[in-house]
């Protein structure tokens, strides 16, 4: 790696996909009503969720451990075909670190950084572009300062020019301090994080750009649960018109993820073109806490291996 740039130091741990269990409550209603479920020897899933401060669906098992620690390796194995590499990054840096990382970027990112309104974006920018160009230097072995980058037409980002022939494909995603850096070989991707924190208008959102689908299964939530079975339905959408390279040329009503919480493998179901959809895998992703995430993978996904960029 380049001296002065962030170490390559790894974290690694498989990712493991959490199934979410539907319920089937056969609750034993005998005996005094006024007793609570606990009371009567009845497990309680929700008293359960709420105190381990998660959220709970009456439908769905939410009950599931909290995002481990990702644990540490010398070195991430080599890429192979059918598997991808998924690298988290935090963004907020020391002010320390910032020279060093600018001094990975382009002139144009530099330039694009320059725009940013807020310092706080701008350094998360720059961050979040070095640790790309980082990771992205190691997987080819080379400087990561002389990776070029092209987009197509419709804005989806590769390798430019002699670069293209090295059969790496990626993508980049980040929402307030977290980066997700998807890496597969001979295959499109699509990643898409966000912070569950966000202010959004998420029913004016879904109801603008859901399928109905999605719009019947979101009403199915609480109103408490809603905010984050948008998030949850948002990444997985974003992931998919990633992967796809047609951004929202493709049209997010065109196609239904599922809704559910949680990590591992979702639905993805493309109206009109069932082929389509069995063409992609779709993993629901738990990256951090307060972060909801997803990665979509042309073509089957042998392994999903996760690591910390540090």
């Amino acid at each position: 790696m380049n001296a002065g740039v962030r170490t390559g130091s790894v974290q690694r741990r498989e990712c493991q996909a959490i199934g979410i269990r539907v319920k089937r409550d056969a609750e034993n209603t005998s005996g005094n009503p006024d007793l609570s479920r606990r009371d009567r020897g009845v497990p309680d899933p929700a008293a359960e969720a709420a105190e381990k401060g998660v959220l709970y669906h009456p439908w769905v098992d939410f009950t599931q451990p909290e995002p481990a620690s990702w644990q540490p390796a010398a070195d991430p194995p080599a890429l192979r075909t059918g598997e991808v590499h998924l690298w988290r990054t935090q963004l907020d840096v020391p002010a320390e670190q910032l020279p060093a990382l600018e001094s990975v970027l382009s002139a144009a990112e530099l330039a694009r950084a320059n725009r940013f309104l807020f310092e706080h974006d701008r350094r998360r920018f720059v961050a979040a572009r070095a640790a790309l160009r980082s990771i992205l230097g190691r997987c080819t072995g080379t400087d990561a300062r002389a990776i070029e980058f092209s987009y197509s037409a419709l804005g989806k980002p590769g390798f430019a020019g002699a670069w293209e022939r090295i059969g790496i494909r990626f993508n980049l995603s980040h929402s307030h301090a977290l980066a997700l850096i998807a890496v597969t070989r001979e295959r499109a991707v699509g990643v898409d994080v966000e912070y569950l924190g966000r202010n959004v208008s998420h029913e004016a959102i879904a109801e603008r750009f859901f399928s109905d689908r999605e719009r019947r299964d979101l009403a199915s939530f609480a109103l408490a649960l809603r905010k984050r079975a948008f998030f949850d339905c948002w990444t997985r959408k974003e992931a998919f018109i990633k992967a796809s390279g047609e951004g929202l040329f493709r049209g997010l009503t065109t196609f239904d993820v599922s809704v559910e919480p949680g990590a591992g493998a979702r639905q993805l179901t493309v109206r009109n073109d069932p082929e389509d959809a069995s063409r992609w895998k779709l993993l629901a992703l738990e990256p951090a806490l307060e972060f909801t995430g997803a990665v979509v993978v042309d073509g089957r996904l042998e392994r999903l291996t996760c690591f910390e960029w540090t």
